[in-house]
């Protein structure tokens, strides 16, 4: 028989981390007894505290390298003094084994469930079959049944003192020509094929998503503000771009089978539905080595800097890492990630999020951050996205781009330069910090389902699939008006 699953790059950063909270619950509940009495049963895999893993694979992509000087962004201090790092021991070759295996059990039964509620979760209706692979399963193997006990992922409102869940609230250049690096075609979307059994097993979510903020982290995939360009996904799997073009950053005519794009600096990244990624524009740092990438869901674009987001939660890094923006190679149950000038943050499964590099301004001071639903790193700050729309925000505060604590109802986060924009229920957006040139002029703006902030400018992806957008139009960063078709590929 035939069965569809969802693949895992398809998931919002919400669905990720409820996939991975499944995994942690049915690996803990799956300890069966040996079935030779004589044999003791084996000791459980407990993972609900894991030591990190260090499973990083630095992707040795020999992509052309881009020389001559380097290009200049204004006032970028000095790294901060790097404090030591803990690394933990790794552990053994099974538990790595044991984790893969459990991974594949949940990944089944979660995307499953996932499938059936693609409607209550509030995302567009048969969602693209680029984004759906079609498995062959051999007649034989046991199918899971219809009335399996495996539960349905929901989406309750969090309340506070509900078992198991937790409610806490924080307030807190021009460079010369590089050539584009884009990996060979590949054909076929990274899928999981196994023969289900049923399982029986309970799990306690420690935060939840509302519905609203599960599609606009998916639209956020379509659209990205950069330094001096925007980059736009079409529904088809092409792309477009306008804007500044010194680098090459915006030669994207050619690429296809596209479903996220990043941009930030003179660089623009974007992944595709086999899980490989393409990159262009300046690569004097080898921020566009990622040719070598595989089983990527989901891509990030700083300074100087590339994150790639792998389907097993770990992370992988391209390009500049003088302030330690780069040192994630030990991070594991990853649902997001962003990066901002010279920092990195991540967002784990359990709503807890990570940062590193540099930390003048504090934009890295997020480990008391809890039950978050989505992050954004501008330049020098950080902003998280609690499940139930309200924000908190740590860092450089000179615009007033922290000043985020009164913001309500909100579904979607981005944080430019200095600026941070937020996307509200009802399709308006709001916006604090650095207004010079326009790019927190978004009050008239309606009916939108998606946002990123650039350096100076703020773009808006609206439900018709047209774009918006406000700021510094010296490059032509802003001459979106004509964009058509904008969104997740159909």
């Amino acid at each position: 028989m035939k069965q569809k699953i969802m693949t895992y790059y398809a998931l919002s950063d919400a669905e990720k981390a409820e996939l991975l909270q499944e995994f942690l619950a049915l690996a803990e509940a799956s300890t069966e007894p040996e079935q030779t009495p004589a044999a003791p049963p084996p000791a459980p895999f407990e993972p609900s505290a894991p030591e990190p893993v260090d499973v990083f694979a630095a992707a040795g992509a020999q992509a052309v390298q881009g020389g001559g000087t380097a290009e200049t962004e204004p006032e970028i201090h000095e790294a901060a003094k790097k404090t030591d790092r803990q690394r933990s021991p790794k552990i053994g070759k099974w538990i790595s084994a044991g984790i893969a295996a459990a991974a594949v059990c949940a990944a089944v039964a979660v995307t499953v469930a996932l499938n059936r509620n693609r409607q209550s979760n509030g995302l567009r209706t048969g969602d693209p079959e680029s984004l759906i692979a079609e498995v062959s399963m051999d007649d034989t193997a046991p199918v899971q049944d219809e009335t399996s006990t495996a539960p349905a992922v929901t989406d309750a409102v969090m309340t506070t003192g509900t078992a198991g869940t937790e409610t806490t609230e924080t307030t807190a250049e021009t460079a010369p020509p590089a050539a584009s690096t884009d990996a060979a075609q590949q054909s076929g979307a990274p899928t999981v094929t196994v023969s289900t059994t049923t399982t029986t097993f309970t799990t306690t979510t420690t935060h939840s998503y509302s519905q609203e903020q599960k599609a606009a982290q998916n639209y956020a995939k379509c659209i990205s503000a950069g330094y001096c360009h925007t980059i736009g996904l079409k529904s088809d799997g092409t792309v477009v771009a306008t804007g500044l073009n010194t680098n090459n950053q915006c030669d994207v005519s050619s690429w296809n089978r596209i479903v996220e794009v990043a941009a930030r600096n003179i660089h623009t990244v974007g992944l595709r539905n086999n899980g490989t990624v393409a990159a262009t524009g300046y690569n004097g740092l080898g921020q566009c080595n990622v040719s070598a990438w595989k089983n990527i869901a989901a891509i990030a674009a700083g300074w100087k800097n590339t994150l790639g987001l792998r389907i097993d939660g770990t992370v992988v890094a391209a390009g500049n890492n003088d302030d330690g923006q780069g040192d994630v190679s030990g991070w594991t149950y990853i649902v997001a990630v962003r990066s901002g000038a010279l920092h990195t943050v991540g967002l784990k499964a359990d709503g807890t999020v990570l940062a590193t590099g540099y930390n003048e301004f504090g934009q890295c001071n997020v480990s008391a951050w809890k039950n978050i639903a989505a992050i954004s790193a501008g330049r020098n700050h950080s902003v998280g996205l609690m499940p139930n729309g309200k924000v908190v925000a740590v860092g450089n505060n000179e615009f007033g781009q922290c000043n985020v604590s009164e913001w309500k109802n909100i579904i979607a986060i981005s944080a430019g330069r200095d600026h941070s924009v937020g996307l509200m229920a009802d399709g308006s957006v709001v916006a604090v910090g650095d207004n010079e040139f326009g790019q927190c002029n978004v009050s008239d703006w309606n009916d939108i389902i998606a946002i990123s902030a650039g350096r100076d400018h703020t773009i808006g992806l609206k439900a018709d699939g047209t774009v918006v957008a406000t700021g510094d139009n010296q490059y032509g960063q802003c001459d979106v008006s004509n964009w058509k078709n904008i969104g997740p590929p159909q």
